[in-house]
């Protein structure tokens, strides 16, 4: 934690221009490495992974240890770490730590920060992966009227790009898309709720992050008939 506050920052590889992806700005690689610290690398990554080890090692004094830092975390600077995540290309490490986080502060309003920050990722993932400078600059933009974090970031930042009709005032009921090629006629979730296999009338089965709907693994060939 001590790491994340004392480094994350906006636009922290000093990216200059919006307008082309991540993948064609020609020394992107050698900014991330020069400007993105291993430690700071590291510490954005698994710290999803460490908190639950808190979880299900430590006692309720250990937890309410983490509450002021994590507090720190979700209310200043959430999205600087979202940005660093874009930047290394890991997004996917970001539900675990969220859900994790969630787990140890229980009041309202850092939970509705946190659930907020699932749906960005879930809605707007392939536009922050793309381009980093996009989650300030699309991402959030149209977040729900009524979110916790919109409030939040207009709050802090005056020049944030406004919809002016046509911006839902909640989050819609369905959570994500999952894309296959061909039917799926089954499917079954992990024990920790973490994926979703599922098998597919073109023979093959699939595992897919429950979170975010990426593909994590597959697709496994073998069978001779539908995967039922």
């Amino acid at each position: 934690m001590q790491v994340l506050q004392a480094e994350l920052q906006f636009n922290i590889c000093e990216l200059n221009t919006s307008h082309i992806p991540n993948e064609q700005i020609s020394d992107f690689e050698a900014k991330v490495e020069e400007k993105i610290s291993s430690s700071l690398s590291y510490s954005s990554q698994f710290l999803g992974y460490h908190l639950q080890e808190v979880i299900n090692c430590c006692g309720d004094r250990e937890r309410a240890s983490l509450h002021v830092p994590l507090q720190t975390f979700v209310y200043r600077q959430m999205l600087y770490w979202l940005e660093t995540l874009s930047l290394l290309q890991r997004v996917d490490r970001a539900p675990v730590c969220l859900t994790a986080i969630k787990k140890i502060l229980k009041e309202e309003e850092s939970q509705e920060l946190i659930t907020d920050t699932l749906n960005l990722i879930r809605y707007g993932r392939s536009v922050i992966e793309q381009a980093t400078p996009h989650l300030y600059l699309s991402a959030v933009v149209f977040l729900p009227a009524n979110s916790k974090l919109r409030e939040r970031i207009e709050q802090h930042q005056n020049q944030i790009a406004r919809v002016m009709t046509g911006l839902a005032d909640t989050w819609p009921a369905m959570e994500g898309i999952m894309f296959c090629k061909d039917i799926i006629e089954s499917v079954a979730f992990s024990l920790d709720g973490q994926r979703v296999v599922s098998g597919s009338r073109d023979k093959t089965i699939r595992i897919w992050n429950a979170d975010t709907g990426q593909l994590v693994s597959g697709p496994f060939e073998g069978h001779e008939d539908w995967v039922s």
